[in-house]
């Protein structure tokens, strides 16, 4: 059901919150608090990617390589959504880490998100002229 801002005098709808699997190593900068943020950013393209195809499962992978003294040098992130309809989509992002780190990794999970909506709209029309 709608909610009725009356304040602003607006209708907003309620979001649909979407499960998200994570894939990473537990040691290093995916802590709990990073992967909440990851989760709003995917949300956020989640919400515009369902309205398009409802969503049936969105899968996270984060890897991150180390140098040979074990520091992190980079992040690579594997995101991979499948529709309810079947279709699914995959889009990889590679970094090097930035100065700051989470900078880094944000940055290549909404690259690989835009590059996903791109994928689908693509696909879209492809569908669209071939009818």
């Amino acid at each position: 059901m709608p909610k009725v801002n009356a304040k602003k005098g607006k209708i907003e709808l309620e979001q649909k919150e979407f499960q998200i699997v994570f894939h990473h190593a537990p040691e290093g900068p995916t802590r709990n608090y990073r992967l909440e943020q990851l989760n709003e950013i995917l949300q956020k393209y989640a919400q515009k990617i369902d309205k398009r195809d409802p969503i049936e499962r969105i899968e996270l992978t984060i890897d991150q390589p180390k140098n040979p003294v074990g520091k992190i040098i980079g992040y690579g992130v594997k995101l991979h959504i499948l529709l309810m309809c079947g279709e699914s989509y995959v889009a990889n992002s590679d970094s090097y880490v930035a100065r700051a780190q989470h900078l880094g990794l944000e940055k290549n999970v909404r690259k690989a998100a835009k590059e996903i909506i791109t994928q689908i709209e693509k696909h879209q029309s492809k569908k669209l002229g071939h009818n």
